[in-house]
């Protein structure tokens, strides 16, 4: 029997829907708290293991660090290590292709001085604003 028209899609929205509910209500595994990192054989989650996150718009450029300030006015320190790694553009990129005034995405650790040891900082041609 083949189903033709609105009933078939009804009832495929339907079904998706159900399925959808169910998997965002999926209680974690036993033993697993939320937060805590996943056991052999589970899955990571898309920001698992890769620090934090942090826009803003470079104020000043040091050697070893960048100062940026936030889209709320507040300034953060960023130390940049020789483990950082750059990108443009979605591209691999330098540090001297980020300049003052360049809007910036920081993914790093906050260290106990509130300031952020950089992993990966990435940005795009012609900038963007913040406020």
């Amino acid at each position: 029997m083949r189903m033709h028209g609105k009933p078939f899609y009804r009832l495929s929205l339907l079904f998706l829907l159900v399925a959808a509910t169910g998997q965002a209500q999926a209680p974690a595994a036993p033993g697993q708290e939320q937060g805590a990192p996943p056991t052999a054989g589970q899955r990571r989650g898309p920001n698992d293991g890769q620090g934090q996150g942090l826009l803003g718009k470079i104020t000043a450029v040091n050697k070893g660090s960048l100062e940026l300030a936030k889209p709320d006015g507040t300034t953060v320190a960023v130390k940049i290590t020789d483990k950082t790694e750059y990108r443009k553009d979605r591209q691999v990129a330098r540090p001297e292709d980020f300049k003052v005034g360049d809007v910036v995405f920081v993914r790093g650790e906050e260290n106990a001085d509130h300031s952020m040891t950089a992993q990966m900082i990435g940005g795009r041609s012609g900038g963007g604003g913040l406020g």
